[in-house]
């Protein structure tokens, strides 16, 4: 008999039992990696089979796809595969330099004030309508990105996207734009949630705190 093992979201491969043995016994694989062959109902911990335990099985179709308890690896339950820390990581910083290239005639309209009266020269009112208009135009897309596709740009290039974490449906406009930004921006005036809410993404199921919030995770699009 041959398993299909896994560990944090990734395919390790097939092994037969007796080399699951070997493999635990050599500190290869984990008892808490998961494992899956036919006739079992889901992926399992590999503790329950290794060493002569016994894995929960039930009667199903044997061409079924693996499944595994969403409780345990969420990214699994609609073969998804989950995005790395890394592309996540690029991607923010893709939409803070498509913000910062939005922001700059607004701080040249900034440095554009006639010195005599104070008030905006031509150029400097030009630059700053040009930066509202694009702000706005940015606002409205990336509102809509969310809603229908749940991305930003900085996603949509890196490509990953927002998905529910129960079934990896569509987050749609609540989750993935009034919990996710509205909500968690709010909580953001707590001193230090910035960054706790950063460092949770090196948690196993790789969720920030506002993905928690939201009840979403990011996946590979």
């Amino acid at each position: 008999m041959t398993y299909h093992l896994a560990r944090d979201g990734q395919q390790l491969g097939t092994f037969t039992e007796s080399e699951l043995n070997q493999k635990f016994s050599a500190g290869q694989v984990l008892g808490t990696d998961l494992c899956w062959t036919e006739g079992m109902a889901n992926w399992q911990p590999l503790s329950s089979v290794i060493n002569g335990g016994a894995a929960s099985v039930a009667p199903m179709n044997p061409y079924m796809a693996p499944r595994v308890d969403v409780s345990r690896q969420a990214s699994f339950s609609s073969g998804v595969e989950l995005a790395s820390r890394g592309n996540r990581l690029v991607a923010q910083i893709l939409d803070m330099l498509v913000g910062i290239g939005i922001a700059i005639p607004f701080f040249f309209s900034a440095i554009t004030i006639d010195q005599t009266t104070g008030e905006f020269t031509s150029a400097g009112i030009i630059g700053f309508s040009i930066s509202c208009i694009l702000f706005l135009a940015l606002l409205g897309y990336t509102i809509y990105l969310l809603s229908t596709q749940g991305q930003t740009l900085g996603k949509k290039w890196m490509g990953v996207r927002i998905v529910n974490y129960s079934d990896n449906g569509s987050a749609g406009f609540v989750k993935a734009v009034l919990l996710r930004l509205l909500v968690n921006g709010i909580i953001g005036v707590i001193p230090f949630y910035g960054l706790i809410d950063i460092l949770f993404i090196f948690s196993d199921d790789k969720r920030c705190l506002h993905d928690k919030i939201a009840g979403t995770h990011v996946v590979k699009a």
